[in-house]
């Protein structure tokens, strides 16, 4: 594994909050059917985009609520807490992934809510599907989430466009936190000539690898000068090294076009939003 820090200080880090920002949501769309997952979620959505003046709660066909968990009594207990944000309700008969989607654009930030796998619930794939055909960034924010330590940026073979990585510098500024950014690497076999690497070679490998780390942040550095980025190049699955990464991180943010796990044949962002443990941002590349 290799770690390297660019040094910072206490006052460098405060200034990085007066950098040229990237393009905050002006509206918040939360999935809701009345469950603690749901909970969580606007909970997460409201602590992390204070400003947003816009809040819509989407319940789609088939969500079950109860009269104290019904959107209309969420929606009153916002207008309550702050009159001058404005919280709607949308009923929808199509299912849950396509009426988030369809309400998903670049300035839009959708929420949904994840079961804890800890409890032992079975956590569905409609963050995924939210994700796959979003326009805009998608989070799934696990129950029972409360805090945590850093942002973790994973970073695939391709790099990462910059869309992504400066979404992941802009959460971080804004919690006083570090940009942990993540690259995993694996070497396979050779089956015609079963010969081992030769001597240096993992460390030319980690070293091209740290390379690429650099590429995908040279944006930050641009527009956060002052913001703490650590990079982390691992040797394992990129699914393991990300997951492994974040476990007491405070937001992963992925690609939606990460590379693929090739053991369980599905996107790295899917495993992710089917069992991480801590909130995920998944961003369209553009």
């Amino acid at each position: 594994m290799r770690r390297s820090r660019r040094r910072t200080d206490a006052r460098s880090f405060i200034r990085c909050g007066g950098a040229r920002r990237t393009a905050m949501p002006e509206r918040v769309v939360v999935g809701w059917d009345g469950s603690r997952a749901a909970e969580a979620a606007l909970d997460w959505a409201l602590r992390h985009e204070p400003d947003c003046r816009e809040v819509e709660l989407v319940v789609a066909a088939g969500r079950r609520e109860t009269s104290a968990g019904s959107a209309e009594t969420a929606a009153a207990r916002l207008r309550e807490a702050d009159p001058d944000r404005t919280v709607t309700v949308a009923r929808e008969q199509r299912p849950a992934w396509s009426a988030l989607a369809a309400r998903s654009a670049p300035d839009v930030l959708v929420v949904v809510g994840g079961a804890d796998p800890r409890a032992g619930r079975h956590r569905s794939s409609t963050a995924y599907r939210v994700a796959a055909a979003a326009r805009g960034p998608v989070a799934m924010v696990p129950e029972g989430f409360d805090h945590g330590r850093d942002v973790v940026l994973g970073v695939g073979d391709d790099t990462t466009a910059p869309s992504v990585a400066l979404a992941a510098a802009e959460h971080a500024a804004r919690r006083r936190q570090r940009l942990v950014a993540v690259h995993a690497w694996r070497q396979f076999l050779d089956l015609d000539t079963m010969a081992d690497p030769a001597p240096g070679h993992d460390a030319q490998v980690a070293k091209e690898r740290d390379a690429v780390l650099r590429v995908a942040l040279a944006p930050v550095e641009d527009r956060y000068p002052g913001l703490p980025v650590v990079h982390r190049v691992l040797h394992g699955r990129p699914v393991d090294a990300v997951l492994g990464a974040a476990t007491s991180a405070s937001l992963l943010v992925l690609g939606r076009d990460a590379s693929v796990d090739r053991r369980r044949g599905r996107p790295v962002a899917h495993v992710a939003l089917l069992s991480s443990r801590v909130p995920v941002l998944v961003v369209p590349r553009g």
